[in-house]
Parts: structure tokens; sequence; C-alpha cells
């Protein structure tokens, strides 16, 4: 049977340009969060996404109310305008969202462009609504550790001039960037992000009462029993297993948490590395180098096993298996896809003090005090001995567990992907009245 023609050109649809996968294997967190926000979304109105191009199909259709046109190449900053074409085609539609992410357009070169394109929406009469799902406030944290190329180039450049050239580069990017958030400010509406603690970092460039907070939703997983995961495989039962989930990287503490296996003496402890490298980071060879070093570290340690990428079934698998999952972070740079699927498995997870202004977020702070932890009960430093101290105890001590579990569970509930769709569709409909517990954020 044919799908139904969407009926785009209406008020009622919503225009988002962002990031969309043709699967998910492999694909970039942002894509990731877009794709089921949107289908979750799209069950209450029609959509009409701006992705970037990917293969040969151009347009398709996930359901009868979300159509993806793939119209701008990621790294290609002027081919942004390209969304313009659909902007002017459909003139009724009066609500437009952009889902940002610095990796996923290129880089800073697309903050370029993108500034020039809100310019024009909005003299078209547009709503338009910004969602950052990162906010770094300096070069050497957007690069991550592509900036110790730039360090490693000014302690062997032979000549001065090379040394303050770099610096130079560097101090202009870091107030671009701030820049760059005043403008977005400026042009939107509304901006959204994902936790109190982005917000907090963008309140020092955008007005306060354009930002709003609406955390990633959280959707209920199907699971197996953990004993009958593990046997799946390949597991003991003894093992007490810990999951870190994503792209491999740097500012992830990939390596970091790696070489604590490598060296805990601690039997039957199991980490997985579900994830790989990251196909945005494909042609940076200081980035092969790490991915290089992590594998070397996994391969020298008997507790470690890198899993690679997996899909929809295994996934369940994995985190069904999982006892726990960690967020090894060394730098904060976005609300982590990995959070969202652990609660959505009702998954106990912790987390590196880099997360410890998550505590700011109310429904966080409400879902540890209702399952009586501290944050020393979920917080650990990036130092070997804390974080071994820590799973050493929640093994052994299941009552300290179980709590754990209760606040995902708590957590997770708190965040269902029903009522956070329904945030987001009261917000671009220009109402602006939010749910209660995010009241905060107006």
């Amino acid at each position: 049977m044919k799908k139904r023609r969407l009926p785009l050109n209406d008020e009622n649809t919503l225009l988002v340009v962002t990031s969309f996968p043709e699967n998910d294997h492999e694909a970039l967190p942002l894509a990731i969060h877009a794709k089921r926000s949107l289908l979750e979304l799209s069950k209450k109105q029609n959509i009409l996404v701006l992705a970037e191009k990917l293969g040969k199909k151009m347009t398709h259709s996930e359901n009868k109310s979300l159509l993806v046109q793939r119209v701008w190449r990621r790294n290609k900053p002027l081919s942004l305008y390209s969304i313009l074409g659909p902007v002017l085609n459909f003139p009724k539609i009066r609500n437009i969202l952009i889902q940002f992410d610095f990796d996923v357009y290129g880089g800073i070169t697309p903050t370029y462009v993108l500034p020039f394109i809100m310019v024009i929406m909005k003299l078209l009469g547009k709503h338009v609504y910004f969602e950052f799902q990162q906010a770094p406030q300096e070069f050497a944290t957007l690069q991550r550790h592509q900036f110790q190329i730039y360090k490693l180039e000014m302690k062997q450049a032979r000549f001065v001039v090379r040394k303050l050239w770099n610096m130079a580069r560097i101090s202009a990017i870091n107030t671009y960037i701030k820049f760059f958030y005043k403008v977005v400010g400026l042009l939107s509406d509304k901006v959204i992000v994902f936790e109190e603690d982005l917000r907090d970092k963008l309140r020092q460039h955008i007005s306060a009462d354009k930002l709003v907070t609406i955390p990633v939703g959280v959707t209920e997983q199907p699971t197996l029993s953990i004993s009958r995961a593990k046997r799946k495989l390949g597991l003991s039962s003894n093992d007490f297993v810990v999951l870190v989930f994503g792209f491999f990287d740097w500012h992830k503490g990939t390596d970091w948490i790696t070489k604590v296996f490598s060296e805990i003496n601690t039997q039957n402890m199991k980490l997985l590395l579900v994830g790989g490298k990251n196909p945005a980071l494909k042609d940076n060879s200081a980035y092969q180098a790490y991915c290089k070093e992590v594998a070397k570290l996994a391969r020298e340690s008997s507790r470690t096993t890198i899993v690679g990428f997996v899909n929809e079934h295994k996934l369940v698998q994995y985190y069904s298996a999982a006892d726990l999952v960690a967020l090894p972070y060394r730098e904060f740079m976005a609300a982590p896809s990995t959070l969202t699927q652990a609660l959505g498995f009702h998954k106990p997870v912790i987390f590196s003090t880099t997360f410890i202004d998550y505590m700011k977020s109310p429904d966080f702070l409400q879902a540890m005090d209702q399952a009586q932890i501290t944050d020393r009960d979920i917080f650990f430093s990036i130092d070997k001995s804390d974080i071994a101290d820590m799973l050493k105890l929640l093994r052994s001590d299941k009552q300290k567990y179980n709590k754990l579990v209760t606040f995902s569970k708590l957590l997770a509930k708190k965040r269902r992907s029903t009522q956070l769709t329904r945030d987001y569709q009261t917000l671009v409909s220009k109402s602006y009245a939010l749910s209660p517990r995010f009241a905060f954020s107006k």
C-alpha cells in the first residue's frame, strides 16, 4: 500500500535541520538522538527533516508523518545554504528547529554560515529554535585530543613566528566561539539544552529567558535476564560486567578506563567497550593513532573486550548483561546518549566527577534523594584507586548496588519520552507553557 503523501506546506509542520542516520550502525550521537526524538514527535505532528547526504537516497519517509530530505554535506559549509530551498518551497511552515553539534556539521567552519541562514529564516518570518547538544567554551575543549597536535607543533616549531601564529589562532577561535553563541541567542526564539550544566554555561552568552532545559527522553527497553544475557554472550555468571558504550574518544576517557582495567587486581571484573572509531574523524591521523593505543591497551588486558559496533538486537543483549554502565569522561561535552540508553534498561550508572553539575538538574537531584544516595555513591574522580574502590564496593555491597538501580528507575520515570515530547511540541507551538518540572528553565 502506497504511503499517503505528507501535507508538508502546512503551518503545523515542523522543519528540522539535523543529522539523521540511514541506519543506527556507527551513527553519530546527534543522529541517534534526532531519529529517536523525531520519531516520537512525529506521532503528534508532521515533520520535514533536512539532513546530510549519506548515500544515493535523497528523500525517504520514516513513517506517514516524517519525511527526510538529504540536502547538505558534512564538512562542506557552503552546502548548508541548500537548507533554504525547502524553506522557500514551503512558505506556510512557520517553525524551524536546528539541532547542532560541532562534530556533525564539520567543526568551526560551518558556524560561519549558520548565522546568515538563520537571518534569512527570520526575515522570512520563521520561528527558529536552536538545540545545542554541546557547548564547549574554548578551542582546546572543542578539539579534544586534536588540540595535542597544536601543542606539539608549538614545541617542535623552529621559528617563534609559528608558535605565535598557533597561539593567536587558538585565542581567536576561543573568542569566536563565544560570539557564535551570542549570535545564536539573538536569532533564536528559544535555545534548547539537555542539562542544567549546559544552560549555566550558555547563560554567559545567551539571555536566560531564552534558554530551556529539556532532557533527552527515555524510552523503556525490553531486557533479558542478566544471567541469560551473559550466557548468550559467553560470559560467566560470576563476572561483574562494566559497560562503556560509544565512540572511542579522549574526552570520553576510553583510553583511561581501558588502562585502569589492565592494572586493577580484581578477579572476575570485565570491561566491555561497545563501540569503536568515530567516522567523523576517519581522516584524522592523530585520532587513528589514539584508537590504536586503545586497541593495544585492550589486547594487553584479559579483562577488557572491544566488542565493536552492534545492531539493535545485540545492543539489548549487551545492556542486559551489564552489571554497571560507566561514564569515565575527562571533559563534559554533551549529554551522553549512553545515559539515556542505560536508564531505558534500568541499569545502574556511575559518572566521573566531570558530570557533578548534573546535580543542578532538579529531576536528577530528586531521584538521588528518593533513592537515598549521595554524590559519593555515583561520582568518581579520574583516579585509578577511586574507581577501583567504587567497583569493588558495588560488587560486594548488594544494598548499595540496588540503590543505584532504584536511582536509574526513578530518573527514567521522570524523563519519559512521552512527557518530554509534549514539552517539545508545546515549545515549538509558541505557547512556551512547559510542564511544571521544567519551569525553572523559563
